[in-house]
């Protein structure tokens, strides 16, 4: 966190060079930043992509990339963890999750 509160996530790659998959990264960051500026999905609360490095050869030694907080839960853990979560969506939404 810096002093003026603002806070900043790192997603950093775990995959060794072999198995990293340069243009996943690329068009992860790229639907991030689409879904985040388009208007287009209002609803989809996405984090704003401030800076990436996709290479190794940076200070930090793996491909990263410095983006907003958000808050809340991850999705896997509200299905799991709460019986009644799927109960609440339609059955294609709950097809388009298990797939």
């Amino acid at each position: 966190m810096f002093a003026d509160g603002t806070e900043i996530a790192a997603s950093m790659s775990r995959q060794f060079r072999e198995r990293y998959n340069l243009h996943a990264r690329l068009s992860e960051i790229a639907t991030m930043q689409f879904v985040c500026t388009s208007g287009v999905y209002p609803d989809i609360v996405v984090p704003q992509v401030h800076t990436w490095d996709v290479a190794f050869a940076n200070p930090v030694g793996t491909p990263c990339i410095l983006m907003d907080v958000i808050r809340g839960r991850q999705f896997d853990a509200l299905w799991n963890d709460e019986p009644d979560f799927g109960a609440t969506m339609s059955e294609i939404q709950q097809v388009a999750v298990q797939s």
